[in-house]
């Protein structure tokens, strides 16, 4: 909250804060270590493409402020890269993922999420507080991935949430 007060409106990366780590372990708890998120999303994308290079992109908002007060519904996106091998029926895949968050810390009481969407006035009324100036929250970070997968999606436990039935 003091950045909020006395930053005057300078962004600052998840590093400066020391909550880079944290953020990343609840990511890769909840979306990386699901092979119905972003694994599911990086096979089924690798499966629609020839063998060779692939590159894709990937966005969502998270809610973090259970981990990390300064970040409400965050948004962690990027690309994703890599090479698809067919070996009979499965997918040989390795590559790297950069990873980026893109936040703002405004609005520290909510006043619009809880109250002013709720009666359509978004807009209408300041929500900062006073003295004080809202500041951007980035930062990036990348990994690796290999993986062999099925190559029939519907055989496979690495697939999208939106293609399980």
């Amino acid at each position: 909250m003091d950045h909020y007060w006395n930053g005057e409106g300078r962004g600052v990366s998840l590093r400066e804060t020391g909550n880079l780590e944290t953020v990343v372990r609840d990511y890769e708890r909840r979306v990386i270590h699901d092979p119905g998120k972003l694994p599911g999303q990086i096979a089924d994308f690798a499966r629609s493409q020839p063998d060779g290079k692939f590159t894709n992109g990937f966005t969502n908002g998270y809610r973090m402020e259970h981990r990390v007060y300064i970040l409400g519904k965050t948004n962690i996106g990027g690309v994703y890269q890599g090479t698809r091998t067919q070996v009979h029926t499965m997918l040989e895949l390795a590559g790297t993922i950069d990873f980026a968050l893109n936040d703002w810390f405004r609005d520290p009481g909510d006043i619009e999420e809880y109250v002013l969407q709720k009666i359509g006035a978004v807009g209408a009324v300041p929500t900062e507080l006073p003295r004080a100036t809202p500041y951007r929250i980035v930062d990036r970070w990348s990994a690796r991935f290999d993986a062999r997968v099925l190559l029939t999606s519907s055989l496979s436990g690495f697939r999208s949430e939106k293609n399980i039935r």
